[in-house]
Parts: C-alpha cells; structure tokens; sequence
C-alpha cells in the first residue's frame, strides 16, 4: 500500500496524502502533507477522534480544520479511510478531486488484493506440481534402481567370462580371438562401472543412503588408499604424494563414502594426468572443518565447464591421456557423498598448470 501512495501521490501539488497507525503514528507523508501541517496540528476532528471513530472502508467525510493558536486556520475537504489496521487520510481543497483520489486509492487497492489472490492460487498449483514431480522422480529412481540391478548380475557374469577365457592357451594363441576377450572384458567392466554408478545416484535420489559414522585413523586411511590407486598410478608412472597437516588422527566419518569421495577424485586425477606426471593429495584442519585437497598436473578445467563439472553427465571437454573410460556420474555422485557428511565441493585451476579440486566436511570426533 505505502508504494502504491508514494506512487500516486509523492509529488502532488494539490493532495496531502499520509497513512497513520493504530497508535496515530505517520508512517508515510507526502510532501504537500508536511507543508501542510508544519508547526500546525489537527482542531477538528482532532486525531484523537479520528482514532476512536475509525471503522472498515471511508469513515470520515467532511472538512477538517488544520492549525494552531499563532496562526490562521486552514480547512480542508477530507477523507479518512480504515483497512489493514492503518489510516489513509487525504486532504484537499476541492471535495470532488478528494473523492476521485479516494476511488483511485481503492481501485489500485483492489488490483493489489486481487494480483495477490492470483499469485496464492498459482502458488498452491506449483506446490502440487512440485510434489507430482517429486512423486514421479521417486519412481524414475525406483525404476532405475531395480533395472540396474537386474542388469548387473548378467554383465558381471560376462566380465567374469571374458576373465576366464584370456587364460585359455587357444585364445592366447590367435591374435583375432585375444583382441575380441579383450574388448568384452573391457566393454563389461565399464557397463559394471555404469551400472554401479547408477545404483548409487538412484539410493541418493530416494533418500535411502544415509551417513554411518565410526572412527576412522584418517592418516592410516591416506595410506591404504593411496596404496591401492599406486597400480593404476604406475601404468601412466604418476606419483601420488600425501601431506597431512592435522592435530588429531582419527575423526568420525563414514568410511566407505569416504573412500568412495577420495577414490573418485584421484582416480579422475590419474586419469587426466599426463605421463610421468605428480599428483599431490593434501588434508588440512581450517578451523572445524577438514580440508582434502587433490592436486594434479592436467590440462585444469576450462572456465565453461566449472559450473556444470559435478552435474551428472556435465561437460567433459577435456580426454583421459590414456584412453580410460568415464562413466560421467563420478563427480556428480562425488558431490552427493560429500554433502551428505554436510560439506561442500569445488574446482580450480592451479596457477602453473593442472586442476585443484577439494571438499571440506566438519570434522566429528
């Protein structure tokens, strides 16, 4: 309402518009009113009676008289109107302009009421759209969930085949038949890979993968892990480095999403780290959080795909070095894993060359 006023009747030379409170405080004044009543005040009615006498809708009408004992007395036509526990009161010195203002205040009124009415009614259909969409999206990951792991068992078994013909001597010996094992095994694995990505963005989506805390000797963790990526680290002879700087070695997480974070990111480092390059992985304490930190010496991450790179099948403008495969679910599910301990996740370009990406969760013990 007061916007509405200020609009009307801000610079008006011929209205003295003001709106005053239940306790006949003025919360807004045109400047023509504050001219009006300088150094003067309300005789007749005075705005103790206005107070005492307002009702819904217009329930004043008539002249009212604005002075004091040093000066002449002025009237005025006015129009005090009630509603929304405030007073709008308008004075002038013609009574029909005072009635056209009033109709102008209550018709923009009307408008207002009825423009929020609209937005209520709209609200509520978005509301029920909403929680369709969340109805259905539930489903979408039921259904998800249940295809993938219906499709898992039959493709592991493929792998595990392929897995036990490579060491049969007839395919050892022809060149034909060891490329074909090669490639389903290789095609299997990767539809694994896929199939267990899945798995895990349809348990995030419903809801259902909740954190379980237990203690974990974070440097004893570091050191087991790392072990377990230094094979696929040697194939591109790629060093992983580890520099812990904490107070306290053990804190509480849970473990395997934990691993499943830190797996993700460095496995992604080896991936799109060139040759004989360095990897460094670093934990740090920044007040009561625990800072991981991977480093690598890549290509960095073009500025068009920062914001989309943890977006389930974001942007990828940059190849593995040595033609690995990615399912693109890695960073998305990454990002889930590490809000649900309550942290948060992001990029950045080192100066020199290679991307630094980190995650910070609160630290528990």
């Amino acid at each position: 309402m007061l916007e509405i006023l200020k609009l009307l009747f801000n610079d008006s030379p011929i209205v003295a518009c003001a709106i005053v409170n239940d306790i006949g405080t003025i919360v807004y004044a045109n400047d023509h009113y504050n001219k009006a009543l300088r150094s003067n005040e309300w005789i007749n009615p005075t705005m103790d009676q206005l107070l005492k006498e307002k009702k819904e809708g217009v329930f004043f009408s008539g002249y009212a008289t604005i002075g004091n004992l040093d000066t002449f007395n002025h009237s005025y036509s006015c129009k005090a109107l009630y509603f929304e526990s405030q007073i709008v009161i308008v004075l002038t010195k013609d009574d029909q302009n005072t009635d056209d203002v009033l109709q102008k205040v209550l018709f923009v009124n009307q408008k207002n009421t009825n423009l929020h009415r609209q937005l209520i009614k709209e609200k509520k259909i978005i509301q029920q759209q909403l929680l369709e969409i969340a109805s259905l999206n539930n489903e979408k990951s039921r259904f998800l969930g249940i295809a993938a792991h219906d499709l898992r068992n039959p493709i592991g078994s493929i792998f595990s085949f392929a897995d036990l013909m490579l060491d049969f001597n007839d395919i050892r010996n022809s060149e034909k038949l060891l490329k074909y094992a090669e490639l389903i095994r290789e095609r299997s694995r990767f539809s694994l890979n896929l199939l267990n990505d899945l798995l895990d963005v349809s348990k995030i989506e419903s809801g259902t993968y909740d954190c379980k805390f237990s203690i974990c000797n974070i440097k004893d963790f570091m050191h087991h892990l790392i072990e377990l990526m230094e094979p696929l680290a040697q194939r591109k002879n790629i060093k992983v480095l580890n520099e812990i700087s904490i107070k306290h070695d053990t804190m509480l997480v849970d473990v395997p999403k934990l691993e499943q974070i830190i797996t993700n990111l460095l496995s992604n480092a080896i991936k799109f780290s060139p040759l004989n390059s360095t990897i460094l992985v670093k934990i740090e304490e920044k007040q009561r959080d625990l800072n991981f930190i991977i480093e690598d010496e890549g290509p960095g991450v073009p500025s068009e795909a920062i914001d989309s790179i943890f977006s389930p099948f974001g942007l990828r403008p940059n190849q593995p070095t040595n033609g690995e495969d990615s399912t693109g679910l890695g960073l998305s599910i990454t990002k889930k894993l590490v809000q649900l301990h309550g942290g948060t996740i992001g990029v950045s370009n080192r100066e020199k060359k290679g991307s630094s990406f980190y995650f910070r969760i609160p630290q528990k013990y």
